[in-house]
C-alpha cells in the first residue's frame, strides 16, 4: 500500500511506523472491543465520572486536537512523534533524512505524487499520534496526523482515485469521511477534524460509524487513570511511548513480565532514551534493576550515559549517545550485515 498509493500514505504518514503502548490496570473483562481496537483481559480505569463532551462537526470532541482522546483505550502500543522537532535535529538532517529520501524516491513514484498533489508529507507533517493493537495478525487502531492541508489532501485523493482503483483498491467518500479498501481487503477510514488534522482508523470492520465513535473521545486512552499515571511519568521528547504489558509479545519474554513499558526518545545531535518498566512488586523492580546494571558496563564504550534506577515497582533506564557513538555503532552494524 505504501509503495503503490501515495495519497493514502500521505493521510497516515507512512502508517507502517506504528510504535509504543496503552496501559490497562484493573482486571475486569472488556465488554466489547471496538472496531479498530482489540479485546484484552483488562479495561482502563475511568478517570472520574465526567460525561463526554458534546460532539462538534464530524463528531470530533470540542477539544479537537487532544490526540489522547482519540487513541483507543484498548491499544497495545501508543506513541506520539513530534516530527517538527525531529526534522530540526542535527541527527535527522545528517543521518536520517538522506536515507529516508533515498528510500522514498528510489522508483520516482514519490516525486510524481508530490508533483501531482503539491504536497510533501515528509516535510509537511508536524506530528503523529497512534494507538494500535499489535497482538493480532491484522494491525488495528487509530492514527492522528497533524500538518496535512485538508483542501489539498481531498483534491489529491480525487486526482489519484483512478490510479488507486486501477491497482485494485476501492475508495468511497461519504460527506467528510473517506474509506479505502485495498485489494487484499484491508480497510482504512479517515476524516479531517480541522484544516490540518486527519484522524484515521484501520482494522477489521472499520467504517464511518466506528470512526465517528472514536471522534467522540469517550473511549480514548485519556479516560484511563492507569494510562495517564504512566504517561505523566514520560518526557515530551521527540517520541513519547507506552506499551501494554499484556500484549502477547511481552508475555512471551523468558524474564519477569512488566505490567507496562513507558518512556521517551529525544533526537538532537545525539540520542537520549529514557525507558521505564512497571513490575508487579518493588522486589521485582529491584531485582530487574540489578540485572540491567550488571550488563550496562559492557556498553560503556558506546554510550555517554547509562543509568539504571528503581523507584517502588518501577525500573528506569536513562541512556545518552553522541552522534559519533551512533556513527560507530552504525558502522559496526553495517559490517555485521555485509
Amino acid at each position: 500500500m505504501i509503495r503503490k498509493n501515495f495519497a493514502v500514505v500521505s493521510m497516515g504518514l507512512l502508517a507502517s511506523v506504528a510504535v509504543a503502548g496503552g496501559c490497562k490496570k484493573n482486571d475486569k473483562p472488556a465488554d466489547k472491543a471496538p472496531a479498530g481496537g482489540s479485546a484484552t483481559a483488562n479495561t482502563p480505569e475511568k478517570a472520574g465520572d465526567k460525561p463526554a463532551e458534546k460532539p462538534a462537526t464530524n463528531g470530533a470532541p470540542v477539544a479537537a486536537g487532544d490526540d489522547l482522546a482519540y487513541l483507543p483505550a484498548t491499544s497495545d502500543v501508543v506513541a506520539q512523534i513530534d516530527l517538527g522537532k525531529l526534522r530540526n535535529s542535527a541527527l535527522y538532517k545528517s543521518m536520517m533524512e538522506p536515507k529516508l529520501r533515498d528510500a522514498l524516491e528510489k522508483d520516482g513514484k514519490f516525486a510524481q505524487f508530490k508533483a501531482k498533489c503539491g504536497m510533501d508529507p515528509v516535510a509537511d507533517l508536524t506530528s503523529i499520534a497512534m494507538g494500535v493493537t499489535a497482538s493480532n495478525d491484522e494491525p488495528a487502531g487509530v492514527i492522528v496526523v497533524h500538518g496535512l492541508d485538508k483542501t489539498k489532501s481531498m483534491e489529491c485523493l480525487e486526482k489519484t482515485k483512478a490510479e488507486t482503483e486501477a491497482e485494485g483498491s476501492k475508495m468511497s467518500v461519504d460527506g467528510n469521511f473517506v474509506t479505502v479498501t485495498t485489494k487484499d481487503n484491508k480497510t482504512t477510514v479517515f476524516t479531517f477534524v480541522d484544516g490540518n488534522t486527519a484522524v484515521m482508523q484501520m482494522g477489521p470492520a472499520v467504517s464511518k460509524d466506528t470512526l465517528t465513535a472514536v471522534l467522540s473521545g469517550s473511549a480514548g486512552v485519556k479516560s484511563s487513570a492507569a494510562f495517564m499515571d504512566l504517561y505523566n511519568k514520560t518526557n515530551a521528547g521527540t517520541v513519547r511511548f507506552l506499551v501494554n504489558g499484556n500484549m502477547k509479545q511481552l508475555q512471551a519474554l523468558p524474564t519477569k513480565k512488566p505490567k507496562a513499558i513507558f518512556g521517551s526518545l529525544d533526537v538532537t545531535d545525539g540520542l537520549g532514551l529514557i525507558v521505564g518498566a512497571r513490575f508487579s512488586s518493588d522486589a521485582e523492580a529491584t531485582e530487574i534493576a540489578g540485572l540491567i546494571k550488571s550488563q550496562t558496563a559492557q556498553a560503556a564504550a558506546f554510550v555517554t550515559k547509562a543509568d539504571v534506577t528503581s523507584d517502588g515497582s518501577d525500573v528506569r533506564l536513562d541512556v545518552a549517545m553522541s552522534s559519533a557513538q551512533l556513527t560507530q555503532l552504525a558502522s559496526m552494524a553495517g559490517g555485521f550485515l555485509r
